[in-house]
């Protein structure tokens, strides 16, 4: 039985939401897209989530105290960085504000050393060149909306609250959602759907491949357009894959087909 991580390796974030969009709705199925992506291929992993606030003093006095209270002496931000670990995802909600940066390639060194999968925020960040090395050493990806030298704690934002539901480019995240990346896009899906979730993706990326090679075989042969609803290529398909029987039942249950 493979656990998530590695259903995700076998299909794409495209597929996956294909796949979900045929579970729950296309009207359900939300994407965060616009964002500056750093790193090669794709990443998956589990929401650790931070809400950014507009800066006001008497709220960031009020922030820090708790904080010391809690005995989180590092702050809110601190405490989401150190909730992170090799399959996170550290998502931070900037309340809207793209112009100055939520943090620099010095605070989330820390991140990176953790070997988070990622960070994602419709925020800006500073250091470019940081987060670039981070992919390369350590495989982090990052996605923001920006890249600027304005520095936005505590003259724009302060980290406020750590694992409550955000609100990312208008995209819900609650916390230990899955995201499920790449340059393309990223994935929100909520926990009680993500296993079927890729293992219709991988159903979906299987097939997708299959007519892929059925087409350039085709033109090849100058024969006729291959039909993936064409009984006849659909059992091909069926006999030629390597889809568990559970994937061969959530094929037939979803309907399955090239999008």
């Amino acid at each position: 039985m493979h656990n998530v991580f590695d259903l995700a390796k076998e299909t794409t974030p495209a597929d996956t939401y294909d796949a979900l969009a045929s579970i729950v709705g296309k009207q359900s199925q939300k994407v965060i897209n616009g964002l500056h992506y750093i790193g090669d291929g794709q990443f998956f992993g589990r929401a650790v989530t931070l809400r950014s606030l507009p800066a006001r003093t008497d709220h960031i006095k009020e922030v820090n105290e708790h904080s010391q209270k809690d005995g989180k002496v590092d702050g809110p931000l601190g405490h989401a960085i150190s909730l992170c670990g090799k399959e996170s995802v550290l998502v931070v909600d900037a309340s809207g504000y793209n112009h100055s940066a939520i943090g620099g390639g010095t605070r989330m060194s820390e991140l990176a050393a953790r070997n988070a999968v990622g960070l994602v925020t419709d925020g800006a960040l500073r250091d470019k060149g940081e987060f670039e090395r981070y992919a390369e050493t350590y495989d982090m990806k990052t996605a923001c909306a920006d890249w600027t030298v304005q520095s936005g704690t505590y003259s724009a934002l302060y980290p406020s609250d750590v694992n409550v539901p955000i609100s990312v480019h208008g995209v819900l995240v609650r916390p230990g959602d899955y995201i499920f990346g790449d340059k393309n896009a990223i994935l929100v899906i909520p926990e009680d759907h993500i296993k079927v979730s890729l293992e219709v993706g991988i159903v979906y990326t299987t097939l997708n491949n299959f007519i892929t090679r059925k087409r350039e075989e085709a033109k090849a042969d100058k024969k006729l357009r291959v039909n993936a609803s064409d009984p006849a290529v659909r059992k091909e398909f069926l006999s030629t894959s390597n889809l568990t029987e559970r994937q061969i039942e959530l094929y037939k249950k979803h309907d399955v087909g090239v999008a």
